[in-house]
């Protein structure tokens, strides 16, 4: 298990330098970056990614000159350098480390130069506590272990390019990228990729031996499959060397594709942003989105009135419950039931007096007419008993119709059915508005710029070519790699039995026999994997989506989760996201913005809480695209301590400002910091000037999630009643 102790960063991007210390405590194991947009909370991750993977790791990132390069270099050589502090959790103890990695990069010619690079490891001397350094091997093997590259995507997630796990943004759905990021995100952290690699070993492997045992066997047959194997595995080799090579160029070719439909949305924004209709379309989203969240708390009301409410079952009955009383009432008025003679008529005997105040001794005939009628009434006495309590049982009932205060359940119903009613009106209508708002934006951003938006529509119109040809070739590729994969494994078996009963290259034929029993075994694994612990996944992702986010599903789909799937060549296995309405599938290509957001956390936070991921969960715009209940119990999720060890959550200020949600993260949080642009004066912040080194500069306070100080003060937040001055 790994724990983040501290940053340190010096001269990156936005930061001369900075400091921040992890939350380590059991207890408040959270630690929550704040700060308003473009303020430096997403170069923070950046630092994250580049010290522990170096130049790799970092995200192109459009008119910036290099994402490590201050922003304030000018032709100067600069050294930034970045240093990582960590412990590795373990049953027999822990050990502490820090990374420090630093490069310089040098402008030349209108270009920037990366040069110099320099990472060194160090562990603390249990001894005397100082740092000593490690060898190459020993961090290779720690980053290996712990930090592999093709899992930085889920260690620092951001949760804005999350929605590409089901199939890109609203509008621009693909099912080609939904699987392709699926199948890389399950392969990779299940281990799956690392069997199938193992497999392939084994495979080549055996076909080396058994060619060589044919060979030294004398025997011709064998000699000539021999041959003919070398010749088979060549062709295989080269078969999957041609599959790489297309999949890296389809990649590629995606990668383009989705930069310039994000460029052209952008520039739409841009050009529209004036005429306000960008603000527009924003304002609406925001107002669907409240409808969407006041809908889904009225059908939960509703349904809670129809499965739970014990009122419903009164009020089906009221026509019954009332003849009963209409019927039983009046007799219970007489005195019938229950029969109150039962209780006179024998104490009128005991006193030897008639209820008209004769005396039995002197009226004999009185006396056995009063005994005449008890015992009749002593003849009806259980049949009026159960009368008299069918006539409670009713009354009660009755009463549990009304309700308290005299409310019937159906009026409960008939409101939370108006409200309903009259929130689908809303949300049609906002939806109409919103269709109605982005046909101007295009007509708008058309008119403007006819010329240039029509030449990027059409540079978009043939990548999307390219790619779908691109894939064609992909599939022929694989059916070629299938056919040859066949091929070597048929010729492979012919040889193999034949050397069954041969003595000779015993040897060899006995590895041969040890690896194909290993990659049995492998596969063997490799498939209860693929079972097994995918259906854990998918579980656990309905569970996550029913119980974390799906009160923010308008759509209200009955389950949601992972499932396995052949390629189209049919040549390997793909996972794929799912959903269903009762028991239709629900095509993913149909989900709206919030829907495709609730989706893909769902997939991350299950992958991570399945493989019971070991390093801290670092988030960045996680809680944005939520609201209400869900973000509350979104936030209660991360924080429980059952599920996410150590998380690191980076925000917007105003994600963080609801009331329930501000006290669970304050609760939670051990660490709090506020970071803070100063690279203007007379603008937002109030004191810029006496806080930065540099023209265009990020700093980091202490600020808790509602609170400000004198660096990170804003021109709003003194009149703001949810902020506090800090006190120093």
């Amino acid at each position: 298990m790994i724990r983040f102790h501290n940053l340190v960063v010096h001269n990156f991007a936005l930061y001369p330098d900075a400091h921040l210390n992890f939350s380590t405590d059991p207890d408040r194991p959270l630690t929550v970056i704040r700060g308003e947009n473009e303020c430096g909370k997403t170069t923070l991750m950046r630092a994250f990614l580049w010290v522990l993977y170096g130049e790799q790791g970092l995200p192109e990132i459009k008119g910036v000159i290099h994402p490590i390069r201050p922003v304030w270099g000018n032709n100067e050589s600069i050294r930034t350098s970045v240093e990582l502090r960590f412990e590795a959790r373990s049953r027999k103890g822990s050990s502490a480390y820090k990374l420090i990695r630093n490069a310089i990069t040098s402008s030349r010619n209108g270009k920037i130069e990366y040069s110099d690079e320099e990472v060194k490891l160090y562990y603390r001397n249990i001894g005397d506590g100082s740092w000593e350094s490690a060898d190459n091997q020993t961090l290779d093997l720690l980053m290996r272990r712990f930090f592999r590259p093709e899992l930085r995507d889920f260690f620092f997630i951001d949760a804005d390019k999350s929605v590409q796990f089901v199939g890109g943004p609203e509008g621009a759905h693909d099912d080609s990228v939904m699987r392709t990021m699926t199948t890389q995100a399950i392969n990779n952290l299940l281990g799956l990729d690392s069997l199938h690699r193992s497999i392939e070993r084994l495979e080549q492997q055996q076909t080396n031996l058994i060619r060589q045992a044919g060979r030294d066997s004398g025997d011709a047959k064998q000699a000539e499959l021999a041959v003919l194997l070398g010749k088979v595995q060549e062709q295989k080799e080269k078969a999957t060397s041609e599959l790489e090579s297309l999949q890296k160029k389809h990649a590629s070719i995606k990668k383009e594709l989705e930069e310039y439909e994000s460029k052209l949305k952008l520039d739409v924004t841009h050009v529209t942003k004036a005429l306000g209709i960008s603000d527009q379309i924003s304002a609406t989203q925001s107002r669907l989105s409240i409808d969407q969240e006041n809908r889904a708390g009225l059908i939960s009301s509703l349904s809670s009135y129809v499965d739970s409410d014990h009122r419903v079952n009164a009020f089906l009955m009221l026509p019954a419950i009332d003849a009963v009383v209409t019927v039983l009432g009046p007799l219970r008025k007489e005195g019938l039931i229950p029969p109150t003679e039962l209780t006179l008529l024998p104490r009128l005997i005991r006193d030897g007096i008639c209820v008209c105040g004769l005396s039995f001794d002197d009226h004999p005939d009185r006396k056995r007419a009063v005994e005449r009628r008890l015992r009749e009434s002593e003849g009806y006495q259980e049949s009026a008993q159960f009368l008299d309590e069918v006539l409670d049982s009713a009354q009660r009932m009755g009463n549990q119709a009304i309700g308290r205060g005299g409310r019937r359940w159906i009026e409960d119903v008939e409101e939370c059915r108006g409200g309903l009613g009259a929130v689908d009106l809303n949300i049609n209508e906002i939806r109409s508005n919103l269709e109605v708002l982005k046909d101007k934006q295009r007509e708008v951003a058309r008119a403007l710029d006819d010329a240039s938006y029509a030449e990027r529509e059409r540079h978009v119109k043939e990548l999307r070519d390219l790619s779908m040809r691109s894939a064609e070739e992909i599939l022929a590729a694989e059916s070629k790699a299938q056919k040859a994969s066949a091929a070597l494994r048929s010729v492979s078996e012919q040889l193999r039995v034949l050397q069954l009963n041969q003595k000779r290259s015993q040897d060899l034929r006995d590895k041969a026999e040890v690896n194909q029993d290993l990659q049995t075994l492998l596969t063997a694994a490799l498939e209860a994997i693929e079972s097994e612990q995918v259906r854990e996944l998918s579980r656990a992702m309905n569970r996550i989506f029913r119980d974390v986010i799906g009160a923010t599903e308008d759509s209200h789909f009955s389950e949601v989760g992972v499932r396995t799937i052949l390629s189209i060549s049919g040549s390997k296995m793909e996972y794929e996201l799912y959903a269903t309405d009762g028991t239709k599938n629900k095509p993913l290509a149909m989900a709206n913005g919030a829907s495709r957001r609730a989706l893909a956390v769902s997939f991350v936070l299950a992958l991570a809480e399945t493989t019971a991921s070991s390093v801290p969960f670092v988030a960045d715009s996680l809680l944005h695209a939520f609201s209400g209940g869900v973000l509350r119990r979104m936030v209660r999720y991360l924080v429980d301590g059952e599920r996410v060890g150590q998380p690191i959550l980076f925000g917007h200020t105003h994600d963080l400002l609801d009331d329930d949600i501000r006290q669970d993260l304050i609760a939670a949080a051990g660490r709090t910091y506020t970071v803070t642009s100063q690279s203007h004066v007379g603008g937002d912040v109030v004191r810029a000037a006496p806080n930065r080194q540099y023209s265009r500069q990020t700093v980091i306070c202490e600020c808790g999630i509602n609170e400000y100080c004198d660096v990170c003060e804003h021109v709003t937040y003194a009149n703001d009643s949810r902020f506090v001055r800090r006190s120093e």
